[in-house]
């Protein structure tokens, strides 16, 4: 997520990417949140407790800056939103595991899917 994040100055290339990235990893992404959120940081080894708030502290000042500059909503809280991005990672994983949608359509489906509900216009 650090290399994706610093593939691009362009605030929405690198939620997009943080976005790819999070789906590629997609399973080890849902478990790592999950553990991260449950855990209360006290039962992980405290090098990956730091990188993971790191990232998750570059995600949430992306979301704040992307906010400001009015290309997301505002009135979404940053916390809305990281669980929409946990959210459509999970509804990801489910539709390919399920066969219910075509893998090569699951990337563009879900980044449509979530920078329409946090309000980012499409052709941006």
């Amino acid at each position: 997520m650090g290399e994706a994040y610093g593939s691009s100055t362009n605030p929405i290339e690198q939620l997009e990417a943080m976005f790819y990235t999070a789906l590629f990893v997609g399973i080890e992404y849902s478990f790592v949140k999950k553990l991260f959120n449950r855990s209360g940081y006290g039962q992980t080894l405290e090098s990956e407790r730091l990188d993971y708030e790191s990232v998750k502290e570059k995600w949430f000042r992306l979301i704040a800056g992307l906010q400001n500059s009015g290309v997301i909503n505002k009135a979404l809280p940053i916390s809305w939103i990281y669980n929409l991005f946990g959210g459509m990672i999970d509804i990801a994983i489910q539709a390919q595991a399920s066969g219910d949608v075509a893998i090569n359509e699951i990337t563009s489906l879900s980044w449509n899917s979530f920078q329409g509900s946090i309000g980012i216009d499409q052709n941006s």
